[in-house]
């Protein structure tokens, strides 16, 4: 049975870097809408590639999101990674918050 607890907890290492990486990505995204959102009455054009962009990042955070929850052991006690899972829950929270904001400015 220890092979099989390694593998777990290798799966478990990996998802979590997964995890990191698509928030990180999703963060860069973001940060670059805000540059994009923050000039005063922006072009028409520069607006809908904003839109556009802004439409993708919200179904990154959507994939982000399943993907989460479809990693994390919900109830079994399994997830060796409890603080790596929360901190990247708690980040994914804020990116939400922030592009909830950008498509309030836009």
């Amino acid at each position: 049975e220890e092979p099989e607890e390694e593998r777990e907890r290798r799966r478990g290492e990996e998802q979590a870097a997964r995890n990191a990486r698509m928030l990180y990505q999703l963060q860069q995204q973001v940060s670059s809408l805000k540059d994009d959102v923050s000039f005063k009455q922006p072009r028409h054009t520069k607006k809908s590639r904003a839109v556009h962009r802004l439409a993708l990042a919200h179904r990154a955070a959507i994939r982000t999101l399943q993907n989460y929850l479809s990693s994390s052991t919900v109830g079994d006690g399994k997830n060796s990674n409890n603080s790596s899972s929360s901190r990247h829950c708690s980040q994914l929270v804020s990116i939400v918050q922030q592009l909830t904001q950008l498509c309030a400015q836009m």
